[in-house]
C-alpha cells in the first residue's frame, strides 16, 4: 500500500482528553488507525483529512501516527494538556481541603489558587488533593501545572472557598 502522509501540524496541535483535532495529508481510500503514542484515537476518516479525538492518555508531548494498509506515516506532534473535570469539596472532612479530579499525569506538579500556591497532600494521575491557600474572596483561577503538559485552568465562581463558601462553589472550566 501507499504510505500515509501527514501534511503540516495537527489543527489544533494541543488539547485535552476528548477534544477533536484535524490531520491533513494523504491517507488513501481505506480507513486505518490514528494513534497518539501507543493509544488508538477515535477518528472520522477522509482521503485528505481525518478528524480524531484525543484519547484518555496522560498529559505530555505525543507522536501521532496514521497507519493504513500496514504502512505508518512519519509521526506528527501533539501535546495532550492536563485538565480539571471537577472539584470535590471536603474529601477528608476538612473545610479547607479540595480534590481536583481530571487528567494530570503521574509526575507531581504544582497547584495555585490565583497566585497563591496550594499545599498538595496527594497527587495521582486522576486526582490531586490540596489545602486551599488563604486567598481573598472573589473569582479565582485554579492552575494545575504539570512538568510535561503545561497548565490546566479552572475559574471558581462565584467565590473562592475559604470556609463555608465552599458549599456553594461551582467551578467552571476555561477553554
Amino acid at each position: 500500500g501507499v504510505r500515509p502522509t501527514i501534511t503540516g501540524d495537527p489543527s489544533p496541535n494541543s488539547g485535552i482528553v476528548g477534544d477533536p483535532f484535524t490531520l491533513n495529508g494523504n491517507f488513501g481510500d481505506l480507513a486505518g488507525t490514528v494513534k497518539l503514542g501507543s493509544t488508538s484515537a477515535e477518528a472520522t476518516w477522509g482521503k485528505n483529512s481525518i478528524v480524531a479525538k484525543v484519547p484518555n492518555i496522560p498529559p505530555g508531548a505525543k507522536d501521532i501516527v496514521v497507519t493504513t494498509g500496514g504502512a505508518d506515516s512519519k509521526p506528527g506532534k501533539f501535546t495532550v494538556k492536563p485538565s480539571i473535570s471537577r472539584i470535590d469539596l471536603f474529601p477528608s472532612g476538612a473545610v479547607n481541603t479540595v480534590t481536583l479530579v481530571g487528567n494530570f499525569g503521574a509526575t507531581r506538579g504544582s497547584v495555585k489558587f490565583g497566585s497563591a500556591p496550594a499545599s498538595v497532600s496527594d497527587w495521582s494521575p486522576g486526582s490531586i488533593t490540596v489545602t486551599v491557600p488563604d486567598v481573598p474572596l472573589g473569582n479565582t483561577t485554579v492552575l494545575v501545572s504539570v512538568p510535561d503538559g503545561g497548565l490546566a485552568l479552572q475559574r471558581t465562581s462565584p467565590s473562592i472557598p475559604t470556609s463555608r463558601s465552599l458549599r456553594h462553589w461551582q467551578p467552571q472550566t476555561i477553554q
